[in-house]
This record gives C-alpha cells, structure tokens and sequence, in this order.
C-alpha cells in the first residue's frame, strides 16, 4: 500500500526517493531478485515481506506454453510483447503524452504490424484483470482483438490465459508497454523495451521514450531488425526502481484476510507507520516528501 496526500494517485518523489535508499547493496538485489523469483512462481526462501504480495501471474514461469502460443512463437520473425495497464488502473491518470490514449496506441500498434508482416506481436493483457473482476467493466485483451482481427502476425493472450507473461520473454526481440512495471521488469530481465505513455519510471535512463508517434514506430523498425539489449546501467537503474516501489518504501495496510473485518484503524501491520501517516495528515508533522503538483 502506498498513501498519498494532495497530489493524483500514486505520485510520488521517485528522484528523492532513489537518493534516500543509496547505495546499492547485496542485499538490495537479493530482494529484488527474491521479488522475480515471486514473479515467476518460484521458491522465494526466507523473503517473508512477499508473504503479503498477491501472485497475479497465472502460471509458473517453467510452466509449457498453451499450444496456440508455442505455434505462434515458433519460426524466425521477430517477436514484440505489447503489456497494457488493466483499464481503470489509477496510476494511469493524466499520464498519455504521443497517444491519447492506451486504446489509440493498441490500434496504432497492430495497424504498424498489420502493415509490416515480417514481425510478429503478442498483446498479452494484464493478468490483474482477472483479479479485479467485475471492477474492470473493459478488458485490453478484447480490445486487442477488435483491432488485430485478420492478422496472422498477431497474437492475443487474455488476462485470465494460463500464461506467465514472462515466459513469454526468450522470443521476444523487445517490449512495448504503456507506463505499468512490466515495462521496467522486462529491462531487468535483458529485454529491451519503449513505452508509450509517461510512466513512473520516466526519466532514469531505464527504458526508451520516445517523444513522438514518428519516433515510436521508427525504433521499432528498427529493433526489427536487430536484437538491442539494455546494458548494466539500464538493468540496475531497473532493479533500483523495482526495490524502492515494492520493498524500500511500501508497507502492509491490509487486514490479516484482506477483508474489512481484519483492517483496523489502530490495529493494522506496521501501525507505528500509520500512526505517523495520520500525523502528517493532521498536520502534525510536516510532510517529508512534498511534491507540488500543477
């Protein structure tokens, strides 16, 4: 759970915040690899703060691919991964910059393929949107399939596929995300990857950005025809990133269920934390990380 106050949902001093928790160490990249193996459905030992983590990949990662997804795999072309947000995704808010919106550049993606057969592209939809159910009234993989209906060089994975996204990683030639972690997941696991929207992670040399739709399409031509891996830089910039938002500056908030029964104002996990949160809120403390926002 990450709280804010007077700024949109989930803003946040990334700069600040990478500052704060230097330098890297040993155990910083043992937790953030604790956190893939998490990813990948993997064993991840003594890493007990995972314990409140919920697994939304839908299959191991060594788990075999679904036979249509092993046959698309299958031959020399090179292979793009597209990863939307799920729809209603608060984090996605006032963040478009080339596109107007996520739904414009899944169009402008598989009309580019559509247009250059010699690629492939998977579209796998956000496995969360099997976990928020109801919640997500759009769902990306059903939009992806209206704008990639009669192209044999795309392929869609539903949400609720019995695919881990990242198994899908050894084919793939680079990635293309809107803004959502993946996009910095992928970097870290040796994939190079563009996204399309201004994502948290903007700004730290971690991924590409480019500034127009012209500049997107162009790079993409262009990983077409050759592999571009990120360098060390890039992949620890990544893991620095991945570190602060899921272990560095995140706490429990949630009952022992997560249901309302178990989430007690002054009973919850971490409760100094909060009753210092509520402190700030009251304005009894200043804030420690302002961020003026326009």
């Amino acid at each position: 759970m990450i709280y804010n106050r007077n700024a949109p949902a989930l803003e946040y001093n990334v700069a600040g915040w990478l500052r704060h928790f230097e330098p890297w160490t040993s155990d910083k990249e043992r937790d953030v690899d604790s956190y893939l193996k998490f990813l990948d459905g993997q064993d991840v030992g003594d890493a007990s703060w995972l314990d409140n983590f919920y697994r939304i990949q839908r299959e191991k990662l060594a788990a075999t691919l679904p036979e249509e997804v092993g046959r698309f795999v299958a031959g020399p072309e090179p292979i793009f991964l597209l990863t939307p947000n799920v729809v209603g995704d608060s984090s996605m808010l006032r963040r478009e910059t080339i596109f107007k919106s996520q739904e414009a550049w899944v169009r402008a993606v598989c009309d580019h393929f559509r247009a250059h057969s010699s690629s492939k592209l998977i579209v796998r939809a956000h496995p969360a949107e099997q976990w928020v159910g109801a919640k997500c009234s759009v769902k990306m993989g059903s939009v992806a399939k209206k704008y990639a209906a009669g192209a044999d060089n795309i392929l869609v994975i539903d949400g609720d596929s019995p695919v881990n996204t990242f198994s899908l990683l050894p084919f793939v030639r680079a990635g293309l995300a809107w803004l959502s972690t993946a996009g910095v997941e992928m970097t870290v696991r040796g994939v190079s990857v563009a996204v399309a929207a201004r994502a948290k992670y903007a700004g730290f040399g971690i991924v590409d950005e480019p500034s127009s739709v012209e500049e997107y399409f162009n790079l993409v031509d262009k990983w077409s025809g050759f592999y571009s891996r990120p360098d060390s830089e890039q992949i620890l910039a990544g893991k620095r990133y991945l570190y602060l938002v899921f272990k560095g500056f995140s706490f429990p908030a949630f009952g022992s269920d997560f249901s309302a029964a178990t989430c007690l104002i002054n009973r919850m996990p971490f409760q100094d934390e909060h009753d210092r949160f509520y402190d700030i809120l009251l304005g009894e403390e200043p804030m420690p990380d302002a961020i003026e926002v326009g």
